[in-house]
């Protein structure tokens, strides 16, 4: 699973966002794009996403799709 969290891909509608495992603060900070896939450190939830939309708008009012490959 650690592999496929290193190599995961995610899209914006068809655009390809990143950089990918991109530290959490980095994501914050300067946001356009940027993503990671996190473990817990329990391994209770598995793997988190977080990451930015490619303009930095709220992607639950944007319109646009967002899947992970």
């Amino acid at each position: 699973m650690d592999g496929e969290i290193k190599t995961a891909r995610l899209y914006e509608d068809d655009r390809l966002l990143g950089p990918a495992n991109t530290t959490q603060q980095e994501i914050i900070d300067k946001g356009a794009g940027r993503f990671g896939l996190y473990r817990d450190r329990w391994g209770y939830f598995g793997p988190a996403l977080m990451f930015s939309t490619s303009d930095n708008t709220d992607p639950n009012t944007n319109g646009r799709k967002y899947h992970l490959r």
